[in-house]
């Protein structure tokens, strides 16, 4: 869930937009196809909402995690699109049966590219909007093994996309403001690292 202050001072909504720009804009350039977001809601469930999913640390103006998470059907059809290999045996990995086959580490090293770029993105666009966000991948799941507890939320906002011919997929985010002294903090800090690196 987001936790949320007085809406004044919090930047929430703009680093929801980031999120979501960032998202959509990098499922558009790797799949070729219009992604729409779809209906939000809110999940008390411990475990992702799909059975691919990202984990993604957030730092910066709020901490927490997004997490990227899509059926198996729709990671292999991502897949197919940017994987210079051809899949014929995905299917064993959308029926559950090859987790760890080569065909699974294909299908996951093309959407860790595409997790990364979103990572990227959002430090771009964070920079464009002088908005102190990081976005960082730390771990991906497979599977139901995940458990969602452990990062400190007990509630999800849950943000659902669909990607014309490939699918649905969906954010899951879990954030709180970064308190004002440390955020202050780290403005001095990042200042003076700047500073010192242009001596």
């Amino acid at each position: 869930m987001i936790e949320q202050e007085n809406t004044q001072d919090t930047g929430l909504s703009d680093v929801l937009n980031i999120l979501v720009q960032s998202t959509v804009e990098t499922f558009e350039a790797a799949s070729h196809c219009q992604v729409t977001k779809g209906n939000v809601h809110k999940t008390t469930h411990t475990t992702p909402e799909y059975s691919v999913s990202f984990i993604n640390e957030l730092s910066g103006i709020v901490k927490g995690i997004m997490i990227i998470t899509m059926p198996r059907k729709t990671a292999v059809e991502v897949a197919q699109t940017v994987s210079k290999y051809r899949l014929d045996n995905a299917v064993f990995f959308i029926e559950g049966k090859a987790d760890h086959s080569a065909v699974a580490e294909q299908i996951i090293d093309s959407l860790k590219q595409i997790v990364s770029d979103i990572t990227d993105k959002v430090h771009e666009i964070s920079a464009e909007k002088s908005i102190d966000l990081n976005c960082m991948t730390a771990n991906y799941i497979l599977g139901e093994s995940g458990n969602l507890r452990q990062y400190g939320f007990q509630q999800y906002l849950v943000i659902n996309f669909h990607i014309a011919d490939k699918g649905v997929f969906a954010l899951e985010l879990g954030m709180t403001l970064t308190p004002k002294n440390e955020r202050m903090a780290r403005k001095i800090f990042k200042s003076r690292m700047s500073n010192a690196g242009e001596k």
